[in-house]
């Protein structure tokens, strides 16, 4: 937390608080009503997602580690976010005489402007800063930032495509535009999310391929949102079923039919008209091997294949 040590104001990464008087997922029509003191404003009705620009900290301890080195690095970690011992670490210490930054407030208890003013600092200041924090972080479009696998990849390959967008901007000043012509164009924004689009999804594919849980439902858990689906379709378990009902269905058709051929010349099979009876086992006989495609899926093939199957089916 910065403090200017002209007027012992408290600064900070989170922006000035803004009082909103609508959410755009509140808005359900084409315009919303707006309430509060800037409801005569057009500008008052926003839509904003905050950024936290900070969520707290984490700790661990390996799980190779003794027993004995897990708990002390627990009760370690206990003390150190402990209200008490964290509070000191937090407040701005200004009694040294030079500016002293300190950690972000990451616990509820860091709030109390009382503590703050306790320290020395100007109140209207804190209440000020404190009260942006509580906003921003009781917001329901609080945006926090993302804590998965391949996070820096990903800040790495936004960096690169702004940065040669912020470059063909620059350009455009050396070239003296002004106006409109200094902007983006449409077409030009459209580019830059396609281009990071492009690279997002090749790092999801090469992290997918490399593990086996996916980022997606890394990410999905990370939110507290992860359902896990349910594909209805997976033949995996009644696929040996099917292909043994299939094997004893063309057995028997097999062997009927040479049944029938031995006793061709019996009265009874003569009555019963042979040809019909050599119909009826080759109708099970296909019945029975149709089964087989359809035991093909995408979990055996590849979506070509499992795709041939489904047209080999009569």
């Amino acid at each position: 937390v910065p403090i200017r040590p002209e007027t012992n104001d408290v600064g900070g990464p989170l922006a000035p608080s803004v009082k909103l008087s609508q959410k755009l997922a509140q808005c359900t029509g084409a315009t919303c009503s707006c309430k509060g003191d800037d409801a005569g404003s057009t500008n008052a009705c926003l839509n904003v997602a905050p950024y936290t620009a900070f969520t707290g900290w984490s700790g661990a301890v390996s799980s190779f580690s003794s027993k004995y080195r897990q708990d002390d690095t627990t009760d370690f970690f206990a003390y150190a976010s402990s209200p008490e011992v964290s509070l000191f670490d937090t407040i701005p210490n200004i009694t040294g005489g030079a500016p002293f930054i300190s950690v972000d407030p990451f616990r509820v208890s860091h709030t109390n402007a009382q503590d703050w003013i306790d320290a020395g600092l100007p109140a209207d200041s804190v209440v000020s800063y404190l009260e942006t924090i509580k906003e921003q972080q009781s917001d329901p479009n609080a945006v926090i930032d993302i804590r998965i696998p391949q996070t820096p990849a990903f800040l790495d390959e936004l960096k690169v495509v702004m940065n040669e967008h912020i470059i063909k901007i620059n350009e455009k000043k050396l070239q003296r535009l002004t106006g409109d012509d200094l902007f983006s164009s449409e077409e030009e924004k459209w580019e830059v999310e396609r281009k990071l689009r492009a690279k997002w999804k090749a790092l999801i594919a090469s992290y997918d391929r490399e593990n086996s849980q996916n980022l997606l439902e890394i990410y999905q858990r990370s939110l507290g949102i992860y359902a896990p689906t349910y594909n209805n379709q997976d033949l995996s378990k009644i696929r040996p079923v099917g292909l043994t009902l299939s094997c004893i269905l063309l057995a028997t058709s097999l062997g009927f039919a040479c049944w029938t051929f031995r006793h061709r010349r019996n009265n009874i099979i003569k009555v019963s008209q042979p040809l019909f009876l050599y119909t009826f086992c080759f109708g099970c006989f296909v019945l029975g091997s149709s089964i087989i495609p359809l035991s093909i899926d995408d979990s055996t093939t590849s979506v070509s294949g499992a795709s041939k199957a489904c047209m080999a089916f009569p």
